[in-house]
């Protein structure tokens, strides 16, 4: 008995020391930093059309529900990578962004508030980002229906600036970007807002129709990216996070709940569904970003995988969200709105985004011991604020809560220990009997017990 609660005393500790690994990793992960060559030869990925979700109905005219197909168009788009200098930076207090012109496609994403490495002046964990060897960005456009042109995640856009900054006082800051084409008549107007102490990221794209015909498209976002290289082998594997973390796509419905689609399923498995009040993602061991349509929207999720265009390449991996038909008679405007959260798995926040948000917040096999354990761990840290002592008061909490059961295991422990020497007479006194031991051991414990009983009983 006494074994069984040193049993548990241990498991309870190994589970809070692995929590407290979680919480640690949380806030200064250790993902390693782009070399020097990658950073000279990270031009993306050839941003091949395969890409570019195309409709092969007219989706601004069918219903909701109607797939929107990742056959490529007929002809290649340039696929130069834009330069450096003509990159998008904007930051609020949290993140800072890179954009590219091209498409208005998010290249970048620096956590400001966690270094790749416990030291001082270490570079913020690059979330998103456009090196060959781990590409992963966020990108949105429109599909033109109709045909009605439109400007895809491809269309070159103007910035009205390159350098957004939030100043003190400041709560907000606006990235706009421009497109227009001369012969339809038609303008497009990209805003990407970043609050002050918010990872979310809204984004509006406002169709201004000056032509003399109507303009039918769809408005879509979608998450771009590389299998990530595996997690350097650890001497303890079951220590390392990285080594059973999930690493993947991911979605929610209200429905179906939280799905997962692995890289490997993608050609498998492919995602195809209508929903509304759901979201995409890309989640990888403690960070996330997700593309969160608006929840009274129906929205065509699917999932496609892009061949490498050499045998040197990589495979990229898409999953997108395409909005209802949109449509702007001469001379209106219409708008599409949507979400990206790009940050951190902070359980108890991001569940106030979106629903089910916080649920790719992945335990794997110890979800329903770890869930409620980091959330009392958590709560214990807001009032203490030390992982240490909160950990402590953690552990003098389960051996309040444990503390019946232990002193019952003790007791009947003491008890064992004041038979052994009666029960080793009665092993010499009928030897190899054992039907006969058997019979004179039961008869001592139901002595055992009647005295007890008539002790905590008296008459």
């Amino acid at each position: 008995m006494i074994n069984q609660t040193r049993t548990l005393l241990v498991v309870a500790l190994l589970a809070v020391a692995y929590l407290l690994w979680q919480a640690w990793q949380h806030d200064y992960p250790s993902t390693p930093p782009p070399t020097p060559a990658q950073v000279a030869a990270s031009s993306a990925p050839a941003a091949d059309e395969a890409a570019v979700p195309t409709a092969s109905v007219s989706v601004a005219s069918a219903p909701a529900s109607a797939p929107a197909a990742a056959a490529p168009p007929p002809e290649a788009a340039n696929t130069s990578a834009t330069p450096r200098q003509d990159l998008i930076t904007a930051s609020n207090d949290l993140l800072t962004l890179t954009i590219d012109p091209r498409g208005g496609t998010v290249v970048g994403a620096a956590l400001l508030k966690y270094p790749q490495k416990v030291e001082r002046g270490s570079a913020p964990v690059r979330l998103l980002n456009q090196t060959s060897a781990t590409y992963y960005v966020a990108q949105d456009g429109l599909i033109g229906t109709d045909g009605s042109t439109a400007p895809n995640h491809l269309a070159m856009f103007t910035p009205e600036a390159t350098q957004y900054t939030l100043s003190p006082g400041q709560k907000q800051v606006i990235v706009t970007l421009r497109w227009s084409d001369a012969a339809s008549g038609v303008d497009v107007i990209k805003r990407y807002t970043l609050t002050r102490g918010s990872y979310v990221v809204e984004l509006s794209q406002q169709i201004e129709n000056h032509g003399s015909r109507t303009w039918h498209g769809n408005a879509y976002q979608q998450l771009d990216r590389v299998e990530p290289p595996p997690p350097p082998k650890h001497f303890l594997e079951f220590y390392n996070p990285d080594s059973f973390a999930y690493t993947g796509a991911a979605w929610y419905s209200p429905d179906s709940k939280f799905n997962k689609l692995k890289f490997g399923d993608f050609q498998k498995e492919p995602l195809h569904q209508s929903v509304t009040g759901g979201w995409v993602a890309m989640t990888q061991r403690f960070f996330v970003a997700a593309w969160i349509p608006d929840d009274k929207q129906p929205q065509q999720f699917s999932s496609v995988e892009v061949a490498p265009r050499d045998a040197n390449g990589k495979a990229r991996y898409l999953i997108r969200a395409v909005g209802p038909g949109l449509a702007a008679a001469p001379g209106q405007t219409v708008t599409s709105a949507t979400r990206l959260y790009v940050g951190p798995n902070l359980q108890n926040q991001i569940g106030k985004i979106a629903p089910g948000l916080d649920l790719t917040v992945d335990y794997g096999w110890s979800t329903v011991i770890a869930q409620p354990m980091f959330k009392l761990l958590s709560f214990l840290h807001s009032l203490v604020r030390n992982w240490g002592l909160a950990i402590i008061v953690l552990v003098l909490l389960i051996q309040a809560v444990t503390w019946k059961l232990t002193e019952a295991q003790f007791k009947a422990g003491a008890r064992m220990r004041k038979l052994q020497p009666r029960l080793k007479a009665l092993k010499e006194r009928f030897g190899d009997d054992k039907q006969k031991y058997q019979q004179a051991m039961m008869e001592l414990y139901k002595k055992e017990r009647s005295i007890r009983w008539r002790a905590a009983c008296p008459t």
